[in-house]
C-alpha cells in the first residue's frame, strides 16, 4: 500500500549533472526559523524590540524571536484566520507585527495594507513558510518562506523585503543537519527500513531545533535542487489536488475550515473540522496515511480558543504533487470511515 505523508523522498539521480564548482548559486537561508532570525538581527539596532504574534503560530517563530532578543506578546485571530484590527491600539511605536499566511490560504496582503494605512510606522513582517508562491508578492516590510514543507528539498529559506537587503545576505557557514536530512530522504526513496530513515529525519529535526541563535546557510546540494525544480508544474498539479479535495470532499460531508478559497491560491494542505483529529490521525497511521501536526499547543498560546480548537478539532488534507487523483480519493475515504 503507497504511503501518504511524511517527508518528501529524492531520487540520488537528479545530481548527476550537478556542478558543485557552480558559483551562481542563489544565497539560501538554513530553514524559515534562520530567514526569520536574520530579519529581526536586521531591524532590531533601529526599531524596537517588541513583536506582537498570533497565539496560533509554530513554536520555532516564537524561539527564534526569543533568540532574536525580542519581548513577545501575543494577539488573537479572528474567526477568518485574519488580524483583529482593533488590536492595533495595544501596539506601540516602531514595534513590529508578525501575520502569517495560514495553509498559503489566507492572503495576508490586506491586512498589511490596512494596517499600514492606519499605523504607518508599524514594522510588519509575513510569515509565508506555508505560502511559497506568494511571499515575493507580499506587501510586508519582510516576508519569508520556507523550501522544505513544499518540495523534495530537505532545507533552504528565502527572504523578501521592500527594505535595502545588502546587508541581509551575507556569506555564512551551512548547516549541520543537511546531511541527516538526504540520507533519510535518499533511503526512504529506495524503500529502506522505514525506522532507520524515520531516526535520520527525527536527528535532522533534533539539530535543526538546536541551530536558532547563527544565521546559517543551505548546503549547494539544496542550491541546486532549487534552481532544478519545476515549480510551475508544481504548482499546476497541487491546484488540480487541491479542486479535487473540495470537490469530493464536499460530497462526502467534511466541513472545511475555509469553505471558499481563491483561484490563486497554491495551499499547503487542506484542513477541515473532524470532532477528534488527534484520534482520527492515529486510526489512519494504520493505512499508512500520515497527516502532519502542525504546531502543537504550548505554554505560550494555552488560553488561545483557536489555537485549542485546530489543535483538536482539525486535520490537514495532503494535496502535494507527490499524488494522483487515486491517491487523495484513498486519503478522503479513509477519512471519512474513521472520522
Amino acid at each position: 500500500m503507497k504511503k501518504i505523508g511524511g517527508e518528501f523522498e529524492i531520487n540520488p539521480i537528479v545530481f548527476n549533472e550537478m556542478n558543485l564548482e557552480d558559483h551562481h548559486l542563489p544565497f539560501l537561508y538554513s530553514n524559515g526559523r534562520i530567514a526569520l532570525l536574520a530579519i529581526l538581527n536586521h531591524l532590531k539596532s533601529a526599531h524596537s524590540n517588541i513583536i506582537h504574534l498570533p497565539f496560533y503560530i509554530c513554536s520555532s517563530v516564537v524561539d527564534a524571536c526569543r533568540s532574536a532578543g525580542f519581548n513577545l506578546k501575543f494577539y488573537e485571530l479572528t474567526e477568518n484566520f485574519e488580524f483583529p484590527m482593533e488590536y492595533l491600539d495595544f501596539i506601540g511605536s516602531n514595534e513590529v507585527l508578525l501575520t502569517v499566511c495560514y495553509f498559503g490560504i489566507i492572503n495576508d496582503n490586506v491586512i498589511i495594507t490596512e494596517v499600514k494605512k492606519r499605523r504607518n510606522d508599524v514594522i510588519c513582517i509575513s510569515d509565508q513558510v506555508m505560502s511559497y508562491w506568494t511571499f515575493e508578492n507580499s506587501l510586508g516590510d519582510y516576508s519569508f518562506t520556507s523550501l522544505r514543507k513544499h518540495f523534495a528539498i530537505p532545507e533552504g529559506a528565502l527572504v523578501n523585503t521592500t527594505i535595502s537587503i545588502d546587508d541581509l545576505y551575507k556569506e555564512t557557514s551551512i548547516n549541520s543537519f543537511y546531511k541527516d536530512k538526504y540520507i533519510a530522504a535518499f533511503l526512504k526513496f529506495a524503500e529502506a527500513d522505514e525506522s532507520t530513515y524515520l531516526e535520520l529525519f527525527s536527528q535532522g529535526e533534533n539539530l535543526i531545533d538546536q541551530e536558532t541563535k547563527e544565521i546559517l546557510q543551505a548546503s549547494k546540494l539544496s542550491k541546486y535542487l532549487y534552481l532544478n525544480t519545476e515549480f510551475e508544474e508544481i504548482q499546476s498539479k497541487r491546484k488540480v489536488n487541491t479542486n479535487f479535495v473540495y470537490e469530493y470532499g464536499k460530497s462526502l460531508g467534511f466541513e472545511f475550515v475555509f469553505p471558499k478559497i481563491s483561484k490563486d491560491s497554491t495551499p499547503q494542505h487542506i484542513p477541515i473540522w473532524v470532532s477528534d483529529g488527534i484520534h482520527l490521525r492515529k486510526k489512519l497511521f494504520d493505512e499508512k496515511i500520515y497527516l502532519p501536526i502542525h504546531w502543537p499547543g504550548d505554554s505560550f498560546n494555552e488560553t488561545s480558543s483557536i489555537s485549542k480548537k485546530m489543535q483538536t478539532q482539525s486535520i490537514s488534507l495532503i494535496i502535494d504533487q507527490r499524488y494522483d487523483l487515486q491517491d487523495l480519493e484513498r486519503m478522503l475515504n479513509a477519512v471519512k470511515k474513521h472520522a
